[in-house]
């Protein structure tokens, strides 16, 4: 029986608008593509729709209705003069801070079309990046080292927004050797090293992340920071370390390439040594609020790497992999931003 059109007028409209939205997603991943908001923000004043289609060699009468579906959602402004960038532009900028510029890359290129392909990941589990791609997504980013530094930089640039609860709520002692487990670019550890400076630190990263990694350093004037060490953190980790981080690895891995992550660390750490894991925590008790990102998140985790890959995971869920790989969990920080940190010691 068909439901009443005074009770549901705007369910059709609202669902349209959640349909859409991809669309939204779309025109901004364009914009960044086009490097339009440097452009926007290199000129500092109203630009001509003529002077910009000159600029970012595009059609101006498309630039100009691509300029104008963004109006409505604030990121450009209009006067007679030409466009301009707003502030909530400018945080497409490549040097905005926290700036969403690398993940609007990421999403208009290979991860997006894993997106697409996400009826054909729920149907058989299988990773829709995979089944596109013919291998996994650091197999990938291996053979395709610029794309593996966007990715690094997109994943430096969200932390820019987690740093300072993170710190908040890490308490070591100067003076401590942390080994920073798959860090990338070793963005988290040198705002570590910067808070406890008589600390040193090591990076353990894949070949690719490690030169990548170097690049940054010497990017940032901080050459030297800290020990960059290039291998497989499935294989052995530096047995040096008094503190070992896993910031946001274990959520790209299947439970059985946790254990063996974690086996790694478990292995090669001293007995006295802590580890630290920084990850989105699922709230699973019956008063939390639904949690849009952490729920599109572990969508997005399907699509990179399958039902038996990456996923994001409730207290409980961490618990039971790292105690039942050597460590007892001693403390679960809950933070506001929906991340966790776990502190745990080898048994």
């Amino acid at each position: 029986m068909a439901r009443s059109p005074e009770t549901n007028s705007a369910m059709p409209q609202q669902i349209r608008q959640l349909l859409y939205s991809q669309l939204i997603s779309q025109s901004i991943q364009t914009f960044c593509e086009l490097r339009l908001p440097d452009v926007l923000q290199a000129a500092g004043q109203p630009t001509s729709i003529e002077r910009l289609a000159e600029q970012t060699h595009t059609h101006i009468s498309a630039l100009s209705r691509l300029l104008k579906a963004l109006k409505p959602f604030g990121l450009v402004k209009e006067t007679d003069e030409g466009f301009s960038l707003t502030d909530l532009g400018a945080s497409l900028t490549h040097d905005a801070f926290a700036s969403a510029q690398p993940s609007a890359l990421l999403i208009n290129g290979e991860m997006g079309q894993a997106w697409r392909g996400m009826a054909q990941t729920i149907r058989t589990g299988e990773s829709s990046f995979k089944m596109y791609y013919g291998i996994s997504l650091f197999e990938y980013f291996e053979q395709h080292p610029e794309r593996r530094a966007i990715f690094d930089r997109s994943q430096d640039m969200g932390l820019d927004l987690e740093i300072p609860e993170i710190l908040e709520n890490i308490n070591l002692n100067d003076g401590e050797n942390i080994v920073d487990v798959g860090g990338g670019s070793g963005h988290l550890l040198m705002h570590m090293l910067d808070k406890w400076p008589e600390s040193t630190g090591i990076l353990f990263d894949l070949p690719v992340a490690a030169k990548i990694a170097q690049q940054h350093l010497h990017k940032s004037g901080k050459a030297g920071c800290f020990e960059i060490v290039a291998g497989d953190f499935f294989k052995s980790l530096p047995d040096s370390g008094s503190v070992y981080l896993l910031s946001h690895v274990l959520h790209d891995w299947g439970d059985e390439d946790c254990k063996a992550i974690l086996a790694t660390c478990r292995r090669s750490m001293p007995d006295n040594a802590l580890l630290v894991v920084v990850d989105l925590v699922i709230d699973q008790s019956e008063s939390a609020q639904p949690n849009p990102t952490g729920a599109m998140m572990d969508l997005y985790m399907l699509s990179l790497f399958g039902i038996a890959g990456g996923k994001e995971r409730n207290e409980d869920e961490f618990r039971t992999l790292i105690e039942n790989s050597g460590f007892n969990v001693k403390q679960v920080k809950r933070l506001p931003s929906g991340n966790g940190i776990i502190f745990a010691y080898p048994k």
